[in-house]
């Protein structure tokens, strides 16, 4: 891929500013070179917005009370310039590389809308250590349908390892 579009990564967050740091530094180390990242406070009182203005130029964001979580979705959507926009968890973390695995992926396949992957869910020790206690299901994303997506009744439907990614 020699043309790297812009990718917005969008986060909602209210009330969750330890998270939300190891979401961002794990964000801001990947390598995908043309990302803006957005972030929509819900107006939290632990410290988020201090969090946010520590980044600087390297994210932008908003705090302020919101109707909701769909509400602040809206916000963030709005606030994307991106070609392709990610939403990502206050708490999540992409597997470095997902990124642009992705992107390429959408960039070659320029009839496809939406994209997944797998997701992996960990218990995180005290000391630092993970351990895996549970993967989604995988199914052929040609049979995913509307119904499927909205109800949740499948797996995802796209690992980034069945992209090429790492």
């Amino acid at each position: 891929m020699t043309e790297f579009p812009l990718l917005t990564v969008a986060i909602v967050t209210y009330n969750r500013a330890a998270r939300l740091e190891r979401t961002l530094n794990d964000l801001l180390a990947d390598d995908y070179p043309n990302r803006e990242v957005v972030v929509v406070d819900g107006g939290s009182t632990d410290g988020t917005a201090d969090l946010l203005a520590s980044y600087g130029q390297r994210i932008r964001w908003m705090s302020e009370p919101d109707r909701g979580e769909y509400d602040a979705w809206n916000k963030a959507n709005r606030m994307a310039r991106g070609d392709i926009v990610k939403w990502l968890s206050d708490d999540d973390r992409l597997q470095h590389g997902a990124a642009r695995t992705a992107v390429a992926y959408l960039v070659e396949h320029p009839d496809v809308d939406m994209l997944w992957g797998q997701c992996a869910l960990y218990e995180e020790a005290r000391d630092g250590s993970r351990t895996l206690t549970r993967q989604t299901a995988m199914m052929d994303p040609a049979r995913l349908t509307l119904h499927h997506f909205l109800r949740q009744t499948h797996g995802l439907p796209l690992a980034v390892d069945d992209l090429g990614g790492s």
